[in-house]
This record gives C-alpha cells, structure tokens and sequence, in this order.
C-alpha cells in the first residue's frame, strides 16, 4: 500500500475513536464543565466546545421557530380547509338556484317553441277540418243530385218504357185487326 493512503486510514481510525470516546451533543455543556473543573484543559478545547453550544442553541432556536411556523402553518391550513368547507356548503346551495336559473331560460324558450309548434298543429288541423267538411258537403250534394237526376232519369225511362210499350200494343192491336 502506498503510504499516502495508510496514513488517511490511520486518521480516519484516529476520528472515528475520538468521536465513539466523546461525549453524546446533549451532554457536551456537561462535559465542558467536568473539564473545566477537573483539570488542566487547552483554550482550543474550551473555545471549541463554547462554539458548539452556540451552535447548538442556535439549532434549538431555529428548531423552536420551525416548530412555531409548523403550528401557525398548521393553523392556516386548518383555516383555509375550514374555509374550502364553508365555501362549497355555500355554492351547494347556490347551485340549484343556478341549475333551475339556466334550466328556465332554455325551458322558456322551449316552451316558447312548442307551444308556437302546438298552435301551427291546431292551426292546421283546423284547416284540415274545414276542408274535409267542406269536401263532404261537395261531395254529398254531388251525391244527391246524381241520386235526384237518377231517380229522375228512372221515372222519366220508365215513363218512356210505358209509353212505348202502350204504343207497341196499340201497333198489335191495329195489326191483328187489320187482317
């Protein structure tokens, strides 16, 4: 192995053991304060462990304002949602009157239609009406007078046929007595 890369792992070793032997965040101010009463400690160490509890309520303050920001966040969405509910109760009822509201318009104008549609049908059963009647009266006044001159016609053949036939007998008669 090369012994660039040995020391690199010696190091790592070296930090991962320092970072198992110290003490867990929570604990750090305590152990700060063990060593600043138990013994002689270096001004590093010191200013190292002020700077991560600086760090550390600096956290705590970002992580109280998420957790403020969280409820106000919370709240509002909670509002919004309540609003949402308000207004769609509100537009359940508004809806029908709309839905009626255009309905009647076209319905109007429907109704409109069907009605003029109802009037041209009466209108035009009406006229078929009339003519029909008026065609029957052509027609049965053709009928009786073909029946009048018929009957005529008859009486004025049969009157005929009697007249012939008395005239055809008158014809016999003079024959027979002739001979």
């Amino acid at each position: 192995m090369d012994t660039g890369q040995t020391g690199l792992i010696e190091r790592l070793r070296a930090q991962r053991e320092s970072i198992l032997l110290a003490p867990p965040i929570a604990d750090v101010g305590q152990g700060v304060a063990t060593e600043v009463a138990g013994g002689p400690v270096s001004a590093a160490g010191v200013a190292a462990a002020v700077s991560d509890m600086a760090a550390l309520r600096q956290y705590e303050g970002r992580i109280i304002k998420l957790e403020a920001d969280h409820e106000a966040l919370r709240q509002r969405v909670e509002q919004s949602e309540s609003n949402a509910r308000a207004s769609v109760a509100e537009l359940r009822g508004e809806v029908p009157g709309l839905i009626a509201g255009e309905v009647g318009k076209h319905m109007s104008a429907t109704v409109e239609s069907v009605t003029d549609v109802v009037g041209r049908v009466g209108r035009l059963e009406n006229d078929f009406t009339r003519e029909r009647e008026r065609w029957l009266a052509i027609v049965t006044s053709f009928d009786h007078r073909l029946d009048h001159r018929l009957r005529s016609f008859r009486q004025d053949v049969t009157v005929m046929l009697a007249g012939m036939s008395v005239l055809i007998l008158a014809m016999l008669m003079l024959l027979l007595m002739s001979r």
